[in-house]
This record gives structure tokens, sequence and C-alpha cells, in this order.
């Protein structure tokens, strides 16, 4: 205890030395005093008295050292003394700081804001309880697999949709999922108002019942603490409000409302005999993600024993942080590593920077070495003052990531999901403070250590060669020659990997998408289920609840009012249906009949607008990122084998393809007799019509598909292709299908406008509304838009590698200014004597920008080879181009060295400048 307390007392000492020395002084005068009088007293004269007196005591100044290192902590007086040091010599040279600075602050900032992106999607742990056993699995698995699993306990499945979340006189188009009962145990999180589900509302004759997010609660109801145990309407359908989930809680996906499954309105949103579900669970302890599918795969197989092996989809099981950031991964390492590279070769910028200062500073070394300082004290200073640099940059680089951390929320695309906020934390904070550490560690080292090469006698004779030698001029030019090579080799890659991106880039945007993307506006519309009396308007109950003129909750409410669950509205509606049922099929029929004929008005309605060309309905619109369908297809006499195993479903309007601009081939369009009641048609594209009936014209042909109850289906027409899933992929086997006999409960409308389509939204929803308030039109886009946003990542990454290219290209080309500029001045002697025994300036010219392109062409050679790497981590995200492509190599050389040739100019047209009279004179 005793030792601690002294710690502590020589600790505090550090930070009062000057009262400490103060009073120590006072104290050694006063002792001082005692001995010259007691000397006197014993008859020595007063000299002699105090020349004992000092001999007694050992010294002044020794005595004061042997008592600041027993009252205080020598090795970091010594470092406070090297900071303050260090301060003051950066504030004595501010061009020179404020350059470093800035330097740094780019290529840390630029960093911490990429660790700020990947601690978001990478690294920040998922906001539930004990993450990394939460696991994802997608699979085709039979009903109560779940019983007969020992890895995996505590799961859930769950499917997701869009709905119409309906309000007084309006609608609203919000993603809803559909989950069973252990789905917010098994993520281990709770409603932060309310309850989950019970076992009792997952019963299909179970009351309706709904958890909302936070954000719907608190955009749609106001944050109304009474809005629990109220309904809501949803589809047609009211759903009791039982909880709150908190603020940071949307899985899966942007998620605002959950209800248990199986949903009221399940049946027509997802498919009621569909059995390809999403689930989360949890392993169990011990258990690993191999043992997990392995044990799943086994009952998939004992599941299905009548059907072939090889075409039961195989389980994919990963973790649930995996699962999520599926794709991203690679990407965002590759962009980290380049903005790494940014760094080093800030690195090497400073590193050039600080050479060249302490070779202006080898009288102040010398001195201080002969002065006593070691040459490790010596090291210790210059890295010291390195440091305080990178530190300095780190402050002001945290002002950069906190902008580049708006742009990035701003610029990174939706495909790209954040399991985290890009947020400044303290891991952040962290990685920060580490970067600046060994940035100025790297940055500091081998200037630092060439201080050690000083020759003390020759740097102190004052003659500027005798300093140059002193310090070792060629051991200087080499050092800096390494350091520019190593920032053009750095700069070369990056600007490779950026120039290949680009051109894949460009070649994406060449791609035909198989139609004109010009003038066309998009919308969504949603057909629920209904009962057939409320969609015909024949309500035995009384009122009338056609689509076009239902009330959505009783007169006098506001949008979005609730009314208390088994009130007077759910009363009513029971009353109903107790009172009117119909057969299946009959309220399947009368559906169809009512989706037919809300496509047909919409159409007509919209195409009667001013500005509106031609307008079509599409199931699944290209370019939408929904899922298409994919059924095989049978061809009497031809085996399976030679038929693709799926061909592409899609239901459109007769007018689709002249509203798409979707060039025919051969045969007819739809028309508007191919509806219900005529023989079934369909139209291929190209690729099936090549791949079915090779050689031959399809027009006529006839095939089965599970989609026509096992009848045959006519070729009426063929059409171009469509890349429907991208530019960058290649078009499928596609079979279209006229939305009159395939009617759909969700479709896309389409419209070909005559002026900019955005300026049409509103009438648009004006026709909407008058053709059935219940189906709200949503998702208002303009083709062009779709087709940019299924091109957001790779514009995205290619604009973000460009940019840290771009930088690195800007911080080499200076360090090749900063190390030419430098070997420039050093020769300046030289050029003097050249140029006053006849040399041309010409001549001069042609020797430093000689020297500037060695040293590029070398540095040049190794980025090639770095280069080719980079390629070959990139070649999965080229599109059309490959990853040696010569046209990028020369065009990025002949970039840098165009670059390097700016920054040689200006040191050489200096240098053609020289006074020889005066230089020599000066000599």
């Amino acid at each position: 205890m005793s030792r601690l307390r002294a710690y502590f007392v020589r600790l505090a000492g550090v930070f009062s030395k000057q009262r400490r020395d103060r009073d120590f002084a006072e104290e050694l005068e006063s002792n001082l005093s005692m001995h010259i009088e007691d000397n006197l007293q014993a008859g020595m004269t007063p000299e002699e008295a105090r020349r004992q007196a000092l001999i007694k005591l050992g010294g002044i100044e020794h005595a004061k050292e042997q008592y600041r290192d027993r009252l205080g902590v020598p090795g970091l007086e010594s470092v406070i003394q090297d900071l303050r040091y260090g301060l003051r010599q950066l504030r004595r040279n501010p061009g020179f700081t404020a350059i470093a600075v800035g330097i740094l602050a780019l290529g840390i900032g630029a960093n911490a804001a990429m660790f700020s992106v990947l601690d978001a999607v990478l690294i920040r742990p998922l906001p539930y309880k004990d993450p990394d056993r939460i696991i994802s699995i997608d699979a085709t698995v039979p009903q109560g697999w779940e019983k007969t699993t020992k890895t995996i306990k505590s799961g859930s499945t769950y499917e997701q949709g869009p709905v119409n979340l309906i309000g007084t006189g309006w609608a609203e188009r919000i993603s809803a999922a559909e989950v069973s009962k252990n789905f917010f145990s098994a993520l281990g999180v709770q409603p932060s108002e309310g309850r989950t589900f019970l076992p009792s509302e997952e019963n299909r004759s179970g009351p309706s019942v709904a958890i909302l997010s936070d954000a719907l609660w608190r955009s749609r109801y106001s944050s109304d603490p009474r809005l629990i145990g109220k309904n809501i309407e949803i589809n047609g359908t009211l759903f009791t409000v039982i909880g709150i989930m908190p603020p940071s809680f949307h899985f899966p996906g942007k998620t605002q409302l959950w209800a248990p499954m199986p949903l009221n309105f399940s049946q027509e949103l997802f498919g009621g005999n569909a059995f390809f579900w999403n689930y989360v669970g949890r392993l169990r302890p011990g258990i690993t993600l191999d043992q997990a599918r392995a044990e799943l795969t086994a009952i998939l197989l004992k599941a299905y024993p009548k059907m072939d092996r090889s075409r039961i989809p195989r389980p994919i099981v990963a973790s649930l942080r995996s699962s999520l950031v599926f794709g991203e991964r690679s990407q965002l390492f590759v962009l980290f590593g380049a903005v790494g590279f940014v760094l080093l070769i800030s690195c090497a910028d400073v590193a050039n920077l600080l050479l060249s200062r302490n070779a202006g500073r080898v009288r102040e070394l010398a001195v201080r070495t002969a002065l006593g300082s070691s040459r490790g004290r010596l090291v210790r200073q210059l890295l010291t003052e390195s440091l305080l640099l990178s530190l300095i940059g780190a402050a002001l680089g945290l002002v950069v990531a906190w902008w580049v951390m708006l742009a990035a929320r701003l610029l990174i695309p939706a495909g790209v999901l954040l399991v985290g906020e890009i947020r400044m934390d303290g891991w952040v904070l962290a990685f920060t403070l580490l970067a600046s550490l060994l940035t100025g560690t790297i940055s500091g080292i081998l200037p630092a250590l060439s201080s050690r090469r000083i020759a003390v006698p020759e740097s102190l004779k004052g003659a500027e060669g005798d300093t140059q030698a002193a310090f070792g001029l060629g051991h200087l030019r080499i050092l800096r020659t390494t350091l520019g090579v190593a920032e053009v080799a750095l700069a070369l890659t990056l600007l490779t990997g950026a120039g290949l991106l680009v051109k894949s880039f460009a070649r994406l945007l060449e791609v035909n998408p198989g139609f004109r993307s010009g003038h066309l506006l998009t919308a969504r519309v949603f057909l629920p289920a209904r009962s057939p009396v409320a969609q015909t308007g024949a309500n035995p109950c009384g009122g009338n609840n056609t689509p076009d003129s239902r009330k959505f909750s009783q007169p006098g409410k506001e949008p979005g009012s609730t009314e208390p669950a088994g009130g007077t509205g759910a009363a009513s509606r029971a009353g109903c249906s107790s009172q009117h049922t119909l057969s299946a099929a009959a309220q399947q029929e009368d559906e169809t009949t009512v989706r037919r004929t809300y496509f047909q008005q919409m159409l007509a309605r919209t195409k009667a607008l001013p500005g509106v060309r031609d307008a079509a309905f599409i199931n699944i619109l290209p370019f939408g990122n929904a899922a298409f369908a994919g059924f095989p297809i049978r061809i009497a006499g031809k085996p399976k084998r030679s038929l693709p195993p799926f061909e592409v479903y899609v239901a459109v309007s007769p007018d689709y393809f002249r509203t798409m601009d979707i060039p025919l081939l051969s045969g007819r369009f739809f028309t508007d007799a191919d509806g219900p009641g005529a023989s079934n048609v369909a139209i291929i594209n190209q690729t099936m019509a090549r791949l079915c009936w090779p050689g031959t014209n399809p027009i006529g042909k006839l095939f089965t598909s599970p989609l026509a109850n096992g009848k045959s289906v006519q070729v009426v027409g063929v059409v171009g292709d469509v890349r429907d899933f991208g530019l960058d992929s290649e078009p499928f086997p596609e079979m279209y299908f006229s939305i009159y006999q395939q009617v759909q409960d969700a479709a896309y409308l389409v419209m070909r406008t005559a002026q900019r389509p955005a300026t049409l939204v509103p009438a648009v929803r004006a026709v909407a509304s008058s053709v059935g308030q219940l189906y709200p039109l949503s998702s208002f886009d303009t083709m062009k838009e779709l087709i940019s946003r299924s091109s957001a990542q790779p514009r995205f990454r290619t604009a973000l590698l460009g940019m840290f290219a771009a930088l690195a290209l800007l911080l080499a080309t200076a360090g090749i200014y900063g190390v030419i500029s430098y070997s420039t001045a050093q020769r300046r002697h030289e050029f003097a004597v050249r140029i006053a025994l006849g040399a041309q300036r010409r001549d001069v010219t042609r020797l430093v920008v000689r020297q500037g392109l060695c040293m590029t062409l070398v540095g040049m050679g190794l980025g090639i080879l770095g280069a080719l790497g980079l390629g070959r981590l990139l070649a999965h995200e080229l599109f059309a181009v490959k990853p040696t492509d010569p046209e990028t190599f020369v065009v990025v050389a002949l970039l840098m060295a165009g670059a390097a040739l700016l920054a040689c100019y200006l040191p050489a047209r200096r240098a053609t400048q020289v006074d020889p009279i005066g230089a020599l004179k000066y000599e």
C-alpha cells in the first residue's frame, strides 16, 4: 500500500513540476546557507565555506536531478517534454503541418468512414439475444418437421408481402409478415408495448391480431398509446392491435406489421398451397451449422421418398447475419482494402515530407547529439512528432468521416442491407485512434531511423555540402525514391481496378433491356381476397359494399381512427358472414370476375387520360425485384431432359407488348377475345422458342403447363427477349399468358406517356380511387428509375472505388512532385555548373523528367502486378470485361504517366531558371 501511495505521489509530482522544483530550490538554498554558516563558524573563509558546502551537497544541479528522479516519473516526464517540443516544432512550420495533417485527415477519415459501414454490416452484433446462435433456413420443408429436429429449437416460419392498410376513404400499402408463434422468442425480442401472439391466435378460426412496428405506429397513428386493443383494417379484415415493437426491430426486411401464421389474407397473398418457407431458429448448445444442415437434409429426403433426390432442393442453412449480408461481404472487403491503399499512400507522402524536413534539421539534431542526446532519444523525438501529426490528422479525419457517413447513408443502394446504423460510435473512435497510431508509426519510422546516420562533426561545420554529406544524401535519395515508387504502384493498382469497374459499368448500361424504357410510368396494385358479397354489392345485411362506394369506417371518423374489438363494425361483419356463405368454387369464380372487371375498367380510364399513349397490366414487372414464378412445360414427343427445367411465367393484358415496345417476331399479340371461355394461348420469347422448338416455327405448336390444369396451350406469338432480372442477366425462357385467362391478385400498371411521367401520378391516383378505393396504387416509378435501381450496387461500387482511385492518383502525383522537387533543389549546384558549361535548358529539363519517369516506370511495373491480382478479385463483379483487359491497362498506364509528367514539370521548370553566377557565387 505504501508503494502504491508513493507511486501516486510521484505521478502527481509530474503535473506540479514547477511548484515542486521551486519548493526544492528554496529548501536546497536553505540547507546550503546552513552548511556555509557551519563552515564559517569552523574558521573557513567565505569562499572556502561555500565551496565545501557545495561539495558536501554534491552540486546544486546534481542534487536537483536526483530529487526529480525520486519524486517524479522520469520516463513520463521525458515523453511530455518530447510532446511539448514536437508541438512547438509543428507550430513553427505551419505550412508543412497543414499539408501533412490534410493528407493524413483524408486517408484516416476515409478509412474511418468505410470502417463504420463495415461495422454496421459485418461486425456489430445483431440486436437480438445470443445472435450467434440464430440461424436462417431457406428450404422446401414438410409440415411438422420442427418436431423431429434435435439440432434446432425455438424455430419459427415467416413470410413477407405487401398488404393494404385501410383508413377512412383511403388506403396505404405497407410491408407485412406472417409469422408462427415462436418468431419473437426465436429472435429474443419483446414488444416495447403490449404482448406477442398466443398459441390460440394461430388458428384460422381464432381472432385476427397484429403487432405494429414503431415507425408505423408513430407515422400512421401519431404514437397513440390507446391503440393497443383497438382494431385496424387490413385488406378488408379487422385486426386487433396487441403490441408495438421497439424502434430497432423491423425483421424481416423493413416489415411494418406482423400477424400470426396463417393470416386471414395469407391464402391470397402468399398462396395457400405453397410449401417453401423462410425459417429462423436457434441452434441448441454445442450444435454447429453443419450438423443442422445434415439433419435437415436427412429430414427432407425422408419426407419425399418418391421424389427424385436430385430434384429435391438442398436446404440453405446459415447464420442469420450471413443470410442478411449475403453477397455484400466480398464487395465491402474489396472497398475497405482499396481505402487502405489510400492510407498507405498518405503514409508514404507524409514520410517523404518528414524526410525533407529532417534534412533541413541536420544541424539541430547534431547539436542535440553533441549535448548528450542519445540516438534513441532522437528517434523517439522524431517519432513523437510524427504521431502528433497523425493524431491531429485523425481529429480532422473524424470530421471528414462524419461527412462521408452522411453521404453514405444517402448513396448506399437499397440492396445493401445494413444490419446496424452507420454511426460514429466507440468502435469507430477506437479504430480511428488505432489507425492514427499505426499511420504515425509507419510514416515516421523511416525518417526517424534516418536521423541515426547523421555525422556530427560534418554537420557542425556549417557548409551546405558538408551538411548533405553528414545526413547521407545518397541514402536519403534512395528512401525518397523508394517511397515514390511505392505510391505509384499502389495508385496504379487502384486506378486499374477502378478502370475495370468503370468499363464494366459502361458495358452494362449499353445493354438493351428488350424494350424502350423512356416515358414509361409504373405503379403496383393489390387486389386482396374479399367476400363476393362485398365485391359485387349484393349485401344481404344492407348497404352498398362495392369497391367504388364502400366506406371504410363509421361516418365522422378521421383517417386512421379505430374502433373497439368486437364493436359495431366487427359485429355487423360477423353477422353478415354467418347469414351469407358461398361455396369455395363460387367465391373463387366471383373473385376472378371482380378482378378481371377491375383490370378492364382501370385500363379504359387510364388510356383516356391526357398524356397517356397506352397502358397495360403485368403481374411481375421487369426490374421490379419481384420473384418470377417458374413452371416446367411438357411437349408431346419431346423427352423431359431435352426441355428447359422451367419457364418463367408472366401474365399480361393484350396491349402490354405495344406499351413496352417489345418487338413481335412472329405470330400475333393477345386480343380481348383471349379471355375466359376461349382456348388457352400463350406468347413465348425468343429464348424459349430457340430452346423448345429449335430450327422450326413455334407458331401453332402446343404444350401443356400446370397453369392450364394440364390442358393444351397453343403458341400464338413470339416476342423479343426481355432481361427481367437485370441488365447483367441473360434472358430466361419465358411464356406470357393473358391476364384475363390467368387472373392475378397483384399486378403492375404500365403506362406509356407523352410527357414527363411524374406529372401524371396525381391523375392516375385519382383514376384508381374512382375505380376502387380498396385497391390503392403504390410504388410509382418510371422504368428508367427501376433500371437504374437494378444497377445501383455496381454503380455505388464503381463510384466509391473510382473516388478512392482518384484520391490515390492525387496523392501519388503529390508524392512524385515532392521527390522530384526535393531532388532538384539538392542538385541546384549541379544544374548551375551544367548551364555555365553550355548545357541547354531542354537538357536540364530532360534530366529532371527522366528521373521522374524512371521512378514512375518502376512503380508502374510493380503496380501492374498488383492490378492483375486485384483484377482476379474483381472478376465476379465485372460484366463483359476481362480482368486483364489490355485497353484498360494501357489507358491507366498513360494516365499515370501523364500525371507523373505533370508532377515533374514544375521542378524541371525551376531547374532551368537557375542563375549560374548566383548559385556558384553562393557555393
